[in-house]
């Protein structure tokens, strides 16, 4: 008994939990909560079960503040919000962004995952997305007779077994290209070009607007920062790049439709009951949080009231678009200064910058480029307000946090 006993507690089971959490692209949000529930339990089971326990040190109650403070904010903003039964609703949602830094940092702190299982877990993510990737490919086979901008997006969404969003689908299969990227260039290999080509296919198919301007920024940020080419020759490239892609775009009528509709149709009114296209919507829903801001810079006005007053203020717009959607500030930075204030903001990019900080710091490349894009994708997305979000920031900060630092490998994966 004692030997099966020891047997079993040699099992990594935060990495098999890891290991089945990657797969989250394609699970209902029902079995992705009890993996993460399993997942967290394991750390709070696997410290309690220490022989010795160490007491948190000065460093990593810093650590945890600085990653988990802006949540602490928004809690304490339920104690002013006017809807208390939402407000708890939403920080109940939300608590992942509290229990992961909690298990990593202080229930994970002698735990490390070698470059192996980090790769394994990762490579389960691809996979995952890959799955994903084939179901767009078949919704795109079924929308050839009809297919336009929307086609393939409004399928998604109509899909029951998933809570499917063509923004987070995008994010999936960027960071899939990113994995894939530095797999190549560790080791060549023709399946890592073919499997980037097909999920290039898919973020084009979808053609989230906020994701792919997001990849664009990016890219060019991190050219013109660690190319060491002479900057004349760098914008060169840059101008070949920007008027390659713009060609390609104008050649395929969706994507021309999607790019189009920003300048044609971005400053629609909302008077005589007109209907909006998604760009004017956008634009109404910024103007709205704007003015709701203005009114409580500095503590906002409590996470349970900011959707109540931007349904307020919608109303008030003379559009039937408004009447049927329940429409979030669409900017997780606005969401932040409507909820909780300057502060709330403030602690909000404090905890970006300590994760970026980290990536830059053990030189992983891989989760610089991850949550540069969440950053850039935040500002047209509350990506952090919906389980799927939650859940993929949750994950690859995770990873982030449980790497070997000391075991640096030449893939920086």
């Amino acid at each position: 008994m004692t030997l099966v006993f020891n047997n079993y507690r040699k099992i990594d089971l935060r990495y098999w939990s890891l290991l089945l959490l990657a797969f989250f692209p394609v699970l209902p949000y029902a079995l992705i909560s009890i993996i993460t529930a399993l997942f967290l339990f394991i750390c709070i089971y696997s410290f309690f079960g220490q022989v010795k326990k160490l007491s948190p040190n000065k460093e990593q109650l810093k650590e945890f503040i600085l990653l988990a403070g802006f949540y602490l904010i928004i809690c304490f903003s339920v104690f002013y919000s006017q809807d208390i039964g939402t407000a708890i609703k939403v920080v109940g949602r939300m608590v992942p962004l509290l229990l992961f830094p909690l298990a990593i940092i202080f229930f994970s702190r002698n735990y490390r995952l070698n470059n192996g299982k980090k790769k394994k877990i990762l490579n389960a993510f691809v996979f995952s997305s890959f799955l994903l990737l084939i179901y767009v490919f078949v919704l795109g086979f079924m929308s050839i007779n009809d297919f336009h901008s929307h086609s393939i997006r409004n399928k998604l969404l109509e899909t029951s077994y998933l809570d499917l969003h063509s923004t987070y689908i995008s994010i999936y299969f960027s960071s899939a290209i990113f994995i894939l990227i530095i797999a190549y260039n560790t080791k060549k290999n023709f399946w890592n070009l073919f499997l980037i080509l097909l999920f290039l296919i898919g973020l084009l198919l979808i053609f989230s607007r906020g994701v792919v301007f997001s990849i664009i920024i990016e890219f060019v940020l991190f050219y013109l920062i660690r190319n060491k080419r002479k900057f004349w020759q760098k914008i060169l490239v840059l101008l070949v790049f920007i008027f390659s892609m713009s060609l390609t775009i104008y050649q395929i009528p969706f994507l021309r439709y999607r790019i189009t509709e920003i300048y044609q149709y971005g400053f629609q009114s909302t008077e005589n009951n007109k209907r909006l296209s998604s760009t004017s919507m956008r634009l109404a829903v910024y103007s709205c949080a704007m003015d709701i801001i203005a009114k409580n810079p500095l503590t906002g006005l409590g996470v349970g009231d900011l959707q109540t007053e931007l349904q307020l203020c919608y109303q008030s717009l003379n559009s039937p678009d408004f009447s049927v959607k329940n429409l979030n500030t669409h900017n997780f930075y606005f969401y932040m200064l409507g909820t909780a204030g300057i502060f709330g903001l403030i602690s909000f990019i404090i905890s970006l910058g300590t994760i970026l900080k980290r990536a830059w710091k053990s030189e992983n490349l891989l989760f610089l480029c991850v949550f540069a894009l969440v950053s850039l994708v935040l500002l047209t997305e509350n990506i952090l307000s919906r389980s799927y979000g939650l859940t993929f920031f949750c994950f690859f900060l995770t990873i982030l946090y449980l790497s070997d630092v000391k075991n640096k490998s030449t893939t920086n994966y």
